[in-house]
């Protein structure tokens, strides 16, 4: 990126068209926190406003998040789950439970996918191939980008599967 003579790859403001279904896949070791909703008194809205605040306040990043009325499951670096003041204020903001060991699986395809039907469907299906679970789905409106959290123990063979079925097959 930095050695514009060197060969490698480029980053530019237009990507060249791309014919695959997939380009690149990325991962990263993460915890998953799971927030119960129905057990907590505050809405989802509160639930919400005061987890941004409190991992702003105690510098977490967070990688994904899925949501639904039930729960609300997000995705940070797997060493603040061993943060006792991360976990003690959090404590206060809703019941949660928490997973080691996953990793979360960037899956981007080219922005040609957007709208074409079933790129997500070979996704899961090629996961499902691997016989691997999927814990958590989150996917972009603009279709370009799938987040998968698997454990992490299983991510290399979802990588591996992916890459052979997707990476080199056209849309």
């Amino acid at each position: 990126t930095f050695s514009m003579n060197n060969p490698g790859t480029k980053i530019t403001q237009k990507a060249k068209e791309n014919k695959y279904a997939v380009i690149s896949i990325s991962s990263k070791n993460v915890g998953v926190v799971s927030l119960d909703l129905f057990a907590s008194p505050n809405s989802k809205r509160q639930i919400l406003s005061e987890l941004f605040a409190l991992t702003e306040q105690q510098e977490i990043h967070v990688d994904m998040i899925a949501s639904s009325e039930a729960e609300v499951s997000f995705c940070i670096e797997e060493k603040h789950l061993a943060n006792e003041k991360f976990l003690e204020l959090f404590k206060e903001v809703c019941p949660f439970s928490f997973k080691k060991n996953r990793t979360v699986l960037c899956i981007v395809s080219p922005k040609d996918v957007t709208g074409q039907i079933g790129v997500a469907g070979r996704i899961f299906t090629s996961i499902a191939e691997s016989g691997v679970s999927v814990e958590m789905y989150s996917q972009n409106a603009s279709e370009i980008a799938q987040l998968i959290v698997v454990k992490s123990s299983e991510a290399k063979k979802v990588i591996k599967n992916l890459h052979d079925k997707l990476v080199e097959l056209a849309i």
